[in-house]
């Protein structure tokens, strides 16, 4: 166990529990008190728009930029140019340039990664802290980010084998989620002073759950509940070849129906992780590094390490919650 490490420990020992979320500003991130800032906010573009966008792109498309945040249109406009939804296209592009701004203005960071993809899954299920000093997750369409406030999660600090910190469990009765539109910013474990604190946070559900040899789902349908009714509903169910199930509680019918488009997700993610590992989350798993792996990270903002310290390339480090059952227990 080296000093530093013994350091972390004991700062967070002493803060954790004391960090809160902010509803405020993203300047907040600066306090050492706070790891999480939401802030609520409501989309000017239809829905429909932005789900019609995100079904056009496609589950599995991503783009991702590096941007310069005192000048950032260019690096946004080549981020957008596959949208072709003009609602869409011409928000994100204001949108985007706006929050690539904020990183700049008020937490002093010169350039940053912006990555702008369509999900169709949880990549991310269960609660964990990213080694990054910022990052901003916004969702244009579906469902927000779930994020738990620290004095809700327990941690387990690993010693030796390279260290580390784990989720131990986190208040899942305690969790708050985002909306759709709403600014989310997460302060995580590189950020000066905050390592042990990471803000704690996971993917939506997004599964759908279908019988995979009709692929349809089961759904209940309210009717009042009244022979005549009942009759005139499976009576129309036989008609369009729609099967029926054995019944339902309070003798409303169950039926079967045609499965839903699959749920998507239009998420952007701005953070400071510009070294880019291939699938740079910090979610837990190892993800192999672009480049030469290590180099020299240029206006790294008020989270980071300083100007040209040596650090990982994009500051990405495993989340150590994959390893936790590796290790024998260790005290906290």
């Amino acid at each position: 166990m080296g000093f530093e490490q013994l350091h972390n420990w004991a700062r967070a020992q002493y803060m954790h529990d004391r960090v809160r979320v902010s509803t405020s500003s993203p300047a907040d991130l600066l306090r050492p008190d706070v790891n999480i800032v939401h802030l609520p906010r409501c989309s000017p573009v239809h829905p429909k728009h932005l789900l019609r966008q995100a079904e056009e792109l496609g589950i599995g498309f991503k783009a991702r930029v590096l941007a310069r945040t005192e000048a950032p249109r260019a690096a946004v406009s080549d981020l957008t140019r596959d949208l072709t939804v003009p609602e869409v296209r011409e928000w994100l592009q204001d949108d985007i340039a706006e929050l690539v701004d904020v990183f700049g203005a008020q937490l002093g960071y010169s350039e940053v990664s912006v990555k702008l993809e369509v999900l169709g899954n949880t990549p991310c299920p269960r609660f964990h802290a990213d080694h990054v000093g910022v990052r901003l997750l916004v969702t244009y369409y579906g469902p927000g980010t779930v994020y738990v406030e620290n004095r809700h999660v327990r941690r387990r600090w690993l010693w030796g084998h390279g260290g580390g910190i784990a989720v131990e469990t986190a208040g899942a009765e305690s969790a708050r989620q985002a909306d759709a539109a709403d600014l989310l910013f997460l302060k995580g474990h590189a950020a000066l002073g905050n390592y042990g604190m990471g803000a704690v946070h996971r993917s939506p559900d997004l599964d759908l759950d279908l019988h995979p040899e009709s692929g349809r789902a089961t759904v209940q349908i309210a009717t009042r509940h009244h022979p005549a009714s009942e009759a005139r509903f499976r009576t129309k169910a036989r008609a369009q070849d729609i099967p029926e199930g054995t019944g339902g509680h309070s003798g409303i019918p169950l039926i079967e129906l045609p499965a839903p488009p699959p749920p998507v997700r239009l998420l952007l993610t701005v953070d400071d992780v510009v070294g880019w590992a291939a699938e740079a989350c910090g979610c837990g798993h190892e993800h192999p590094l672009r480049g030469q792996g290590v180099g020299k990270v240029e206006g790294v903002g008020a989270f980071g390490t300083g100007r040209g310290m040596e650090q990982e390339a994009g500051a990405h480090r495993p989340d150590a919650s994959i390893h936790l059952m590796e290790h024998e227990q260790q005290p906290r």
